[in-house]
């Protein structure tokens, strides 16, 4: 064993083996990741260059896991390792050179474990978001009940937690240079190898437990509650070839609705996709829009008491009073707002919008505005016309207790329970998840939208223009899903929850106060190592 420890190597590239398998696995596979960075421990431990060799792990990880981003603009091939290794690389760099000589072993690995969990964060909150690899989201959603407490980061903290344990009992074993029998392993392991038992299966079998009593839970639900009705429509159009070009905005929404007439006549909710208006509509005069006469009209003729629930492109003059707004744009002496909205249609002449928060760096948003506005000011650059400036909303909006995410916004946990803490006692997330082909990425978008059940403890309805739409219940379970390629609708009943889950209460926690002991450990690192050099003088 002593050889392969050291063989660089080989190691990488099992790294990056037990890293990626996850992303494309499900069921108890994703336990490969608890062991995902032993191997680069041992690179660390031995290697004469160890930050080369992690430096190739990581871009090999991310482009294993992320190719298919590509797929959209091929721009990602360079931005997304790019981005992504300062994200994975820059934090193993630090807490490699900070614990390099001379620190003790519990400053070591709980510098490892805050360093890492924040630089997740900081990709979570930061303009520049893409938490795709955050390690929490690896886990099967059976096995993540327990993250309606902790959210993802509780996820992030297990999983290093776990790979610092195995990787402390191999080199326990590794030292003691017997031979492999039972009894050498039994004596190796010993009581750290308990412990590394217990820490790995005690959160499996609490999420088990979980997953078991909130079963019972929801099969009473129910069968007593009342629930509501909603019809979920996936009508796959290609956003390459069809949806922005050669199909109409009015031929797709006749598509849709030509599937809404299906559903039930019982149902409350026909939910569209994301940009299923992709055509565009004006605020000002919406009503007039030829998109929302069609859909008004299905409901008067067909179920008057219902409501659709559609994505739409919108745009919004703005009063000549309004402040300048950086992602505003002008026709002549127009200026007006994009946003890429959800808008609630009943019968009446009343519409609500919802405009999509979390936004795509670089094709709905420019990253940190107040650069590019102080270029505008200096240079007299026209910035605000960059592709991809859209507004957004300042808050989540509900509306009969319900709130609608808008794709991206279903892979940031805190952010989600900001619509909980609206009031909304249920959930939609509408999307298009067709810009990345028949790869995973609308797959992992589904595990998340699971994950997000989880962590709310609410039924979701998932619209997505091709991809995965689904009904998803609070044990992050898919009670009935429409696949990759087809055209149909989900006629289901979903149920209302007005409880708040510890994660809701208390959101990202974990990397809160994994940012407050990882400055306190960082200031006592530099301070131990600026004292050396004082008293060597």
């Amino acid at each position: 064993m002593n050889k392969l420890l050291k063989k660089p190597l080989i190691l990488s590239l099992l790294s990056v083996l037990l890293l990626t398998i996850p992303w494309y696995t499900e069921g108890v596979w994703f336990l490969s990741i608890l062991g995902g960075f032993v191997p680069l421990f041992f690179i660390q431990k031995n290697s004469k260059h160890p930050l080369l060799w992690a430096a190739l792990t990581f871009f090999l990880w991310i482009m294993a896991t992320l190719w298919w981003v590509s797929i959209a603009t091929i721009l990602a091939l360079v931005m997304v390792p790019l981005v992504g290794m300062i994200f994975t690389f820059v934090p193993w760099a630090i807490f490699h050179k900070l614990t390099k000589k001379n620190c003790s072993e519990s400053v070591k690995w709980t510098l490892f474990v805050t360093i890492w969990i924040c630089a997740e964060a900081a990709y979570t909150h930061q303009d520049i978001s893409f938490p795709w690899l955050t390690l929490g989201n690896a886990a099967n959603p059976v096995f993540a009940q327990w993250y309606s407490a902790t959210g993802v980061f509780g996820g992030s903290l297990w999983i290093l937690i776990c790979n610092i344990l195995i990787f402390k009992l191999i080199e326990n074993f590794n030292k003691s240079k017997s031979p492999i029998t039972r009894s050498t392993i039994s004596r190796a392991l010993g009581s750290r190898g308990i412990v590394t038992g217990v820490v790995i299966l005690l959160p499996i079998l609490i999420s088990v437990s979980m997953y078991i009593y909130r079963g019972t839970e929801i099969s009473n639900e129910i069968g007593s509650a009342k629930g509501v009705e909603v019809s979920v429509i996936q009508p796959n159009i290609d956003p390459y070839t069809e949806k922005f070009d050669r199909l109409s905005t009015t031929d797709q929404v006749s598509l849709m609705l030509t599937e809404a007439t299906k559903a039930p006549t019982s149902t409350d909710y026909y939910i569209l996709p994301e940009t299923a208006i992709s055509g565009g509509v004006w605020h000002n005069s919406a009503n007039e829009a030829r998109a929302i006469r069609l859909l008004r009209g299905f409901l008067k003729h067909h179920n008057p008491s219902a409501e659709f629930v559609t994505g739409a492109s919108t745009y919004r003059v703005m009063d000549k009073a309004e402040p300048y707004d950086y992602n505003s744009k002008s026709i002549g002496e127009i200026r007006y707002m994009s946003y890429n909205t959800a808008i609630w249609v009943d019968t009446t002449l009343h519409l609500d919008y919802y405009h999509k928060a979390k936004l795509v760096c670089g094709v709905e948003t420019i990253p940190y505005p107040s650069i590019f506005k102080a270029l505008d000011k200096t240079f007299s650059i026209n910035l605000g016309g960059l592709g991809g400036t859209l507004g957004r909303s300042a808050e989540r909006a509900v509306y009969d207790s319900i709130g609608t995410a808008i794709c991206y916004e279903g892979i940031y946990g805190e952010f989600f329970t900001g619509y909980i803490r609206e009031g909304a006692q249920l959930m939609f997330i509408i999307s298009n998840d067709g810009w990345w082909g028949d790869t995973q990425g609308h797959k992992h978008l589904l595990r998340y939208s699971r994950l997000r059940a989880i962590e709310t403890d609410r039924w979701i309805a998932r619209s997505a223009n091709t991809g995965i739409s689904a009904i998803i219940n609070p044990r992050g379970e898919v009670v009935e899903k429409l696949t990759w390629d087809k055209r149909g609708q989900l006629a289901q009943k979903v149920y209302k929850r007005d409880t708040l889950t510890p994660y809701v209460v208390w959101g990202d926690s974990i990397a809160r106060l994994s940012l407050y002991i990882m400055s306190l450990l960082i200031f006592y690192r530099l301070g131990q190592h600026y004292r050396k050099k004082i008293v060597s003088l």
